[in-house]
Parts: structure tokens; C-alpha cells; sequence
């Protein structure tokens, strides 16, 4: 592994610790909104952090096997391959589909439990109006990490229903996502966006108990705190 990889690798270990703690700040800033008797953890719009805290924390876990495979010797990633029947891949690209897949999964993964969470709260068609309510700067992280998941809808490709590019200029890049073009993206783009989205979903779901200020109760099997319920043990 060369320095700048090994460089690399610790940005991205210590954004993603970041992330976790945003999680815990986020959700506990809309735990002291809650103001009723039923239990507020287990409220929909509390319940949402600690959802995407287990997709950090598991999302974490791959990152530091994947480094730790990348550290390691070519041994252990050739019996790796071996074990599993891929004899004509070689390391290399078995690294990079490695990262690919943490990388993809996470963005992909992380809004589609926003995502949930938003039509829970505006099932009603509005939202796109709502949104704009809200710092443009988040606004804009929530809507580049919507273009990246709906992408793998089409092999990569931004294909907008009113077939417009999206552009703006968010947190000092130039983004363009061009009708028809692939959509492109770097580590440090994936951090500032879901970091955004948990921000903006924050200031949603604190409006939204504001109106809103009874128990919206939520399926809890994901739950980072039920994890490890005796009923949950496999």
C-alpha cells in the first residue's frame, strides 16, 4: 500500500467515526423534542439515527477489513479468491470491487432509511415544496445523494424525470450531472453529503414535532438498540 493510499485510508476511517457521532448528536437533539408518555426511542423520527448508526457502525466493520486486507499480504487475498472460485481475479480488482461495494452500499443504504423517514413524515406529495424550507446547502446534499441512489437505477447514469442537468455549487465542488452522462462522485463528497442529509432530516423532524408532537411509532428490527434483544439472537 503506498503512503497516499495509507493517507486515504485514514481520512476515510475518521470521517466515518465522524458520521457515527453525528448520528448520536442528531438523535439526541430530536429525543429532547420528544414530549410525550410512550417511549421516545421508539419513536419514528428518533428511531431513523439509530438505524443508520448500525449501517455506520456495520459499514465501519468492512472499511477496517478492507484496509486490513489491503495491508496484508497477497496470500491471504489470493486464498480468499481461491476459497470462493474467483482464480482468475486478480488482487487488485478484487480490492477495488471491495471498496465499490462499501462505497455504494453505504450512500444507497443510509437514503434509503432518510428516505423512509421523509414519507413517513410527507406522504402527501409535497415534500419536493417542503424541502425548500430548509438551508440550500443541505437541501442540496440530500438531493446529490438522491441523484447517486437513483443512478443504480441505470447502470450509473443520471436520468432526471424532467431530463434537466443538475448543477450547483455545493461546499467548494463544482457539481454537473449532465442528462444522459455518468454520475461522479469522491470519498470526501459522500461524507459532506450524508452528513448534510442527517442535518437537514434533523431540522425536519423537529418541524415536524412541532406539528406534530405525538408518538409515530416505527418498526424497531433495526434498531441499533434492539440489536441485541434475546428475540433478535439468531
Amino acid at each position: 500500500m503506498t503512503t497516499e493510499t495509507q493517507r486515504i485510508y485514514r481520512i476515510i476511517e475518521k470521517l466515518l467515526i465522524r458520521l457515527n457521532q453525528t448520528t448520536y448528536d442528531c438523535q439526541g437533539i430530536i429525543y429532547r423534542k420528544c414530549d410525550f408518555s410512550e417511549k421516545k426511542d421508539e419513536d419514528s423520527r428518533v428511531a431513523i439515527m439509530g438505524f443508520i448508526r448500525g449501517e455506520i457502525i456495520a459499514t465501519y466493520f468492512q472499511f477496517i477489513n478492507l484496509k486490513n486486507a489491503a495491508n496484508g499480504s497477497d496470500k491471504n487475498l489470493t486464498d480468499f479468491r481461491q476459497s470462493i472460485g474467483e482464480i482468475d481475479l486478480p488482487n487488485n480488482a478484487l480490492l477495488e470491487l471491495l471498496k465499490s461495494n462499501i462505497r455504494m452500499n453505504f450512500a444507497n443504504n443510509v437514503y434509503s432509511l432518510l428516505e423512509s423517514g421523509h414519507r413517513n413524515f410527507f406522504s402527501s406529495g409535497k415534500f419536493k415544496d417542503y424541502k425548500n424550507n430548509f438551508d440550500l446547502t443541505l437541501v442540496n446534499g440530500f438531493e446529490i445523494l438522491r441523484h447517486l441512489r437513483n443512478s443504480m437505477h441505470s447502470n450509473g447514469l443520471f436520468f432526471p424525470p424532467d431530463k434537466k442537468d443538475f448543477i450547483c455549487v455545493y461546499r467548494g465542488y463544482e457539481i454537473n450531472f449532465k442528462n444522459g452522462d455518468f454520475v461522479r462522485y469522491n470519498y470526501k463528497l459522500i461524507y459532506w453529503i450524508i452528513r448534510d442529509s442527517l442535518l437537514l432530516f434533523t431540522e425536519m423532524a423537529i418541524d415536524n414535532l412541532e406539528k406534530t408532537p405525538n408518538f409515530l411509532p416505527i418498526l424497531q428490527e433495526y434498531n441499533i438498540e434492539k440489536y441485541f434483544d434475546d428475540k433478535n439472537v439468531l
